[in-house]
């Protein structure tokens, strides 16, 4: 087989892929040898690892050593192909580097060629990267591929066990594990498509914790460290021995200090006799509704007990054993969460002592909802109270209580004396009533004050914070309404781990929901690179805090121009600006939880109010950090929207403008950003010297909040705003619009942002972006670019340029979607200046792409909705059998198929409640909901079937369907059962395609279905049905009847697969089975 090894080598160092003659792979086994390897410089430009905290030599030599020790096992289990091969899996990264096409290209290649799932890890201009899992028999037949069908972009390395351990995560676990009061926890991504999506993942998890304990009968030794983790394996030294005879790189006296290293580390962890049986029995598996992630959490364990979570060893072996597993993609140790107002209302709305214009103008956060998790909340003081009977803190959602609409008690129900949760929401949706009916106005009233909480407790008793997965943490407050959350708490590492993941993989999925979390407070000396995640997430903002004004301004502090001097700043370990923002943060008065008192309160008269650092006998305390920042910025996002659902936009008056009644977290995101003001100074200390910040710096970000300039509001400024949002883009389309400068008194300058919600990076990204759009703008002939660069942007996935104008001045803005590594991205684009009175309109200019027909238009509330699986064939037969998974209660009723006869077709389409998995070849439980005759559309067109016998599917319910059709189109997938396409009804998997209607017709795996499925979200009963006949002969076929059906168009999208090796054989038969249907 051929592989190129001189790609565009010139064009980037991230080129360097290894040729199979190189000395690289001497120790390979030669039915492997001509797969070309990632380099370690690329690598280590795709993830972060514990390679990184090796000297360059010793990592590389690991690096080679450990995957030669992973080829020659997976060579030793593909003896026989036909056996365990088949099944057993590794994880591997792949790279693909042609500089020609788009990461969503790339991606598509890699999916195509080696029949498999991936994520994307790294997305670059010139190559991409995908993590997998990929069974050996996979690897073997790309190995063996004949020249022609060769793929010389491609490489790969398997994913070693130092390659799984994030950077940090050895460390982190020695210089911690020993204190009795840290909280521990690890946590690991799955491989895509590791874990069938029909497998309970805590089930897994305790699956996968016995495997870790297995030991061998004769020794009593784990069999992990025995067998499966390298630097601990019997076969080690005797791998170490072959690589040096042939050619491997030198081992140092580091190799050896680490083989001693970890086989101590077993020898008085799992393989010692107390086998770590304490940390065990406190070992409580979580797993999140994202399938990929699972953590173990360890609990805080016993001082000097050897066998408990204090034992560094007991817990690396742990984490040894957790890389060494196939389904692992990768495995971190998570450091314990920490948790990191009259003034600060005026601050951030308009920058003018004791102006609250937006308050003044109804603008108050009624109608907004916003999720908070912290230590606890007391729900009695004045602020929130509540003197209604039948408040509850179990979860139970209660929309008419007056502040507080849900309790969730993850770990408690309840706040300490003077704690931090009762302050921080204080600062969010405060609002004084004594007596708990009656709302008056305070002077520690929150930033919405007339806006309700959902509230996540995380603390117990005076600890926190216990965090779980974001799944479980966002859901609930979700439901209830929010469309924020705010944050205050985070841990000192600057690394994009599992917690920022999580964040950005909610965000991405519910577009409208916008998290706020606390940049830190590490940032004392100016210090870079101390902004602790999850504030290293994508789709949040991250808040850093500035100084505060009046009596709320520390002796020695400068004001609210001024960055407070603790305020953590970036960049993040990937180079990404953060914070995003700065708010009011030092010395925030905001209230205090009494919890043996109800109805505890402010005072009544401003001169009893105590000065910054002060004390108070009342309910009121100061308290600083971004974690008070945090909820300032949350807080004020909520009158953003309420501008937005209300229809203040786009001229600041209430009801005037067209509402939008749920505007995107990109929409809200930029308009904060957009409007935020430059602070004039920072310093190292408290009372320190000043020295200047700069517009788009890793202190401030983009500025500190102020709504005046961000938003028109009529009486206050004469502005004018345009909102563009959830406007799709595609790869090398190029959107523009055009800004003709007119006169006003607010501003002498153009502002423009773009804010994208970007697909979740992996735990340990090194470039974390994943679609790069690019925003410039042109006066005069020159070009603008954002972020206070000379270039575009490859990072970030929030850009802002401003720049100086004239009233006559033609302003031309771009953005260009310049490499995705999916088939579109949304953006939102926010612009604030003079416009002469009239909105522009937005001219885009898309780059060539095929012609397609156009996606049916959504129905309207109680018509039919649709999801569509897909309509980009390339394989076909007589049928499929699929399932889907109903996310709603909700009422199939229709369905559009793809097939390649013109004329007529017979359909035969049976159901059955539950998987068909067991059910493919036994007609049991299967009822006919049509058998008819249609008129078929022919290749690359819909063609609708008549309407079916509805099917009502209640919500966490799976329906199987086998839809029987002459000529039936498919698609090859890639793995039998996994998601395939969703929306936020319905889930649709692969399934199987078969060579006739029969029960026991041949199958073929996996096939996607081509169609569509309608349904509606009404409660329909299904009409009577017949279930099909239980019996092994062959079912007669019904009588056809024509029914005509008028052409529907259809929507192609790209080609995923084509047949490998086992398709070979499934597309003899399939080609068979249709010549004989014709």
């Amino acid at each position: 087989m051929w592989r190129s090894c001189g790609i565009v080598i010139a064009a980037s160092a991230l080129l360097a892929i290894q040729s199979p003659n190189n000395g690289v792979d001497a120790a390979r086994p030669r039915a492997l040898s001509n797969i070309n390897s990632i380099t370690l410089d690329l690598f280590q430009q795709v993830l972060t690892s514990e390679l990184d905290h090796q000297s360059y030599e010793d990592a590389m030599t690991s690096y080679e050593l450990e995957a030669d020790f992973m080829y020659q096992s997976i060579a030793q289990n593909a003896a026989d192909i036909s056996g365990a091969a088949v099944t057993q899996q590794n994880a591997f990264v792949i790279c693909h580097s042609n500089a020609d096409l788009s990461g969503f290209e790339r991606k598509n290649e890699v999916e195509e060629d080696l029949h498999i799932k991936v994520n994307t890890l790294y997305n670059g201009p010139i190559e991409s990267c995908f993590s997998a899992s990929m069974t050996h028999a996979t690897l073997h037949t790309f190995a063996d591929a004949d020249e022609d069908e060769a793929d010389e972009f491609i490489s790969m390395q398997p994913m070693t066990s130092y390659m799984k351990m994030r950077a940090g995560t050895v460390k982190h676990v020695e210089e911690n594990a020993g204190a009795e009061e840290m909280h521990k926890k690890l946590v690991f991504d799955m491989c895509p498509g590791a874990v069938h999506r029909d497998v309970n993942m805590e089930e897994f998890g305790l699956d996968l914790l016995d495997r870790i304990q297995e030991r061998d009968e004769v020794t009593g030794r784990s069999l992990v460290a025995a067998n499966s983790f390298p630097w601990t394996s019997d076969r080690m030294q005797s791998h170490l021995n072959d690589y040096s005879r042939s050619g491997g790189r030198k081992l140092s006296s580091a190799h050896h200090a680490r083989v001693r290293k970890w086989r101590g580390v077993m020898d008085r962890g799992l393989n010692a006799e107390h086998k770590c049986a304490d940390m065990f029995d406190e070992l409580e598996v979580e797993s999140d509704d994202h399938r990929d992630t699972l953590a173990f959490t360890l609990g805080h364990g016993q001082a000097r007990n050897a066998a408990s979570a204090t034992s560094s060893d007991c817990v690396l072996s742990l984490v040894a054993a957790i890389a060494a597993q196939p389904e692992v993609c990768s495995v971190e140790s998570v450091p314990m969460m920490k948790p990191m107002n009259d003034i600060a209302q005026w601050i951030t709305q308009s920058g003018v002592q004791n102006s609250r214009p937006f308050w003044d103008s109804d603008l108050t956060g009624a109608g907004q909802i916003i999720q908070v998790s912290d230590s606890g909340l007391d729900t009695n003081h004045c602020s929130f109270w509540d003197s209604s009977p039948g408040e509850k803190r179990d979860g139970t959602h209660q929309p008419n209580r007056r502040k507080v609409i849900k309790y969730e008690d993850y770990k408690d129900d309840g706040d300490y004396s003077n704690g931090h949760g009762t302050h921080v929401v204080g600062s969010i949706i405060g609002h004084k009533a004594k007596d708990g009916v009656n709302e008056s106005s305070g002077f520690i009233d929150g930033m919405a004050k007339d806006a309700k909480v959902s509230f996540f407790d995380i603390g117990l008793g005076t600890a926190c914070c216990y965090v779980p997965g974001q799944t479980t943490l966002f859901s609930g407050g979700y439901s209830a309404g929010s469309k924020f959350h705010s944050a205050s708490w985070g841990a000192q590492t600057s690394t994009y781990n599992s917690n920022s993941r999580g964040f950005d993989n909610f965000a991405y999925n519910n577009k409208d929901f916008l998290p706020f979390v606390a940049a830190g407070n590490s940032g004392s000396g100016n210090a870079l690179g101390t902004v602790g995640a999850p504030a290293t997430a994508k789709n949040i903002i991250s808040v850093g805090a500035s100084e505060s004004d009046g009596r709320d301004l520390y002796s020695g502090s400068d004001g609210l121009n001024y960055l407070a001097y603790f305020s953590s700043r970036g960049p993040t370990s990937d180079g990404r600006r953060k914070p995003d923002i700065v708010s009011p943060g030092h010395a925030i008065l905001s209230a205090k939880s009494v919890p043996s008192q109800s109805g505890e309160c402010e005072p009544d008269n401003a001169s009893q109010l105590p000065n910054a650092g002060g004390s108070s006998s009342y309910a009121v305390s100061y308290k600083s950090g971004t974690s008070m920042a945090t909820p300032v910025a949350s807080g004020t996002a909520a009158l953003v929207r309420q501008y937005f659902t209300e229809g203040y936009y786009p001229n600041g008056i209430k009801g005037a403008g067209t509402a939008i009644a749920n505007p995107s977290a990109s929409l809200i995101k930029a308009v904060m950003l957009n409007g935020a003001q430059s602070l004039i100074g920072k310093s190292g200390s408290q009372g320190g010297s000043i020295s200047s910040v700069a517009y788009y710096d890793e202190h401030q970000g983009f500025g500190r909040i102020q709504l005046s300039t961000s938003l028109p509001l009529d009486g206050t400024n004469d502005f004018a705003l345009e909102a563009n949002e959830k406007v799709s883009i595609s790869q090398g389309d190029e959107d523009s619009y055009s800004y003709q400068i007119g006169e006003c008194s607010s501003m002498d300058e153009l502002s423009i942002m773009l804010v994208w919600t970007d697909p979740a990076g992996s735990s340990g990204c090194a470039k974390c972006l994943i679609n790069d759009l690019d925003l410039t703008a042109e006066l005069d002939g020159t070009t603008y670019y954002p972020n206070g660069r000379n270039s575009a942007d490859t990072l970030n996935n929030a850009e802002r340029i401003r720049l100086p104008v004239t009233p006559g001045d033609t302003v031309s803005v771009t953005v260009t979607g310049t490499n995705l590594a999916t088939s579109s991205q949304e953006y939102a684009l926010v612009v604030t200046g003079c416009f002469g009175g009239s909105f522009p309109t937005r001219n885009p200019t898309k780059s060539p792409s095929p012609t397609i027909s156009p996606a049916p238009t959504p129905a309207p509330t109680g018509a039919p909705l649709e999801l569509v699986a897909t309509f980009n064939d390339n394989n076909g037969s007589q049928g499929n059998m699929f399932d889907i998974k109903a996310l709603q209660d909700l009422t199939i009723t229709e369905m559009d198929v793809h097939t390649s006869v013109s004329g007529n077709a017979s359909v035969t389409v049976y159901t059955k409640s539950g998987s068909y998995f067991g059910f493919h070849s036994n007609s049991a439980g299967w009822v006919a909901i049509l058998d008819t005759s249609v008129t078929s559309q022919g290749l690359g067109n819909r063609t609708p079937l008549p309407a079916l016998d509805v099917v009502a599917v209640a919500s966490g319910a799976t329906q199987a369907f086998f839809v029987a059709v002459t000529n039936i189109r498919y698609t090859n997938g890639n793995t039998e059962g996994s998601l395939y396409a969703e929306n936020s009804h319905m889930q649709f998997f692969e399934g199987i395609g078969r060579s006739s209607k029969e029960f026991n017709s041949a199958s073929y795996s996996p096939r996607v279905w081509n169609g569509a499925i309608r349904y509606t979200l009404e409660s329909v009963p299904p009409a009577p049905v017949t279930p099909a006949p239980v019996t092994p002969a062959p079912v007669t076929p019904a009588p056809i009847t024509p029914a005509p059906v008028p052409p529907a168009p259809v929507t192609p999208a790209p080609v995923t697969s084509s047949p490998g090796l086992q398709d070979a054989l499934d597309l003899i038969e399939e080609a068979i089975a249709m010549l004989e249907a014709l």
